[in-house]
């Protein structure tokens, strides 16, 4: 139990970094006031790799909290 936490805490950390950069990314395009097709086509591949990242990420945290449940109601009729 304690390592799906600790692996929790990993999933949900690495998530709030893709956020950070997420707010990095929405500044540069303010702040350059992005207006041509290959600083647009950088921008949505940027994003298209964090949205990855993230559903990859969620997929993760799913997969730990299914881990979680079972670790603490034993599946019956499963010997050990």
């Amino acid at each position: 139990m304690d390592e799906l936490n600790l692996k929790l805490d990993e999933v949900l950390a690495q998530i709030r970094e893709g956020e950070k950069q997420t707010e990095t990314y929405d500044e540069i395009l303010k702040q350059n006031d992005v207006t041509t097709l290959s600083d647009l086509e950088e921008l949505k591949d940027s994003y298209k790799e964090f949205q990855d990242g993230v559903k990859l990420r969620l997929s993760d945290l799913e997969i730990s909290e299914c881990m979680m449940l079972l670790a603490k109601e034993p599946v019956v009729g499963v010997k050990a």
